[in-house]
């Protein structure tokens, strides 16, 4: 399994990203709270068996949010990952993934940074969705090839 991620690396603030504010924001992007792993995942559905979008983990190890502290929690920042395959529809996952990345940076005044912490731009969010796009037409046509 592959893993697109877009990094959101360093608050600009050096106090780091407000753990409420981060709360707030993931619940207004319809992340939900994974209790068991400590961790926040977008879903396609509000569906209880809907596929995994991607998740959101603390860069800060072991990568857990402290959900019942948030109000004291502070983070340099956040990670979003998304498994390939994963989604029935990769590239709304892509989007839904960027989307989210871009709010924090508004709401919250961060930096988006891909997996090797360079500054992404919007040429490398589009080479960034091609890439996602061959996977998704890559696997397609695997499956149709094992259908036969």
């Amino acid at each position: 399994m592959l893993k697109k991620s877009l990094s959101l690396a360093f608050s600009r603030d050096p106090e780091g990203f407000d753990g409420t504010k981060l709360l707030e924001l993931m619940m207004v992007c319809g992340l939900r709270y994974s209790s068991a792993m400590g961790v926040f995942h977008r879903f396609e559905t509000e569906s209880d068996d809907s596929e995994l979008q991607f998740s959101m983990v603390n860069v800060v190890k072991p990568g857990t949010f402290p959900i019942e502290e948030m109000g004291e929690f502070m983070t340099p920042g956040i990670t979003l990952l998304m498994p390939l395959p994963g989604a029935i529809d990769s590239s709304a996952a892509f989007e839904a993934m960027v989307e989210t990345a871009m709010v924090v940076v508004r709401h919250m005044g961060g930096e988006l940074k891909d997996e090797n912490r360079s500054v992404m731009t919007a040429q490398t969010i589009e080479f960034a969705r091609q890439r996602v796009r061959e996977f998704e037409r890559r696997h397609r046509l695997h499956r149709q090839m094992q259908a036969r």
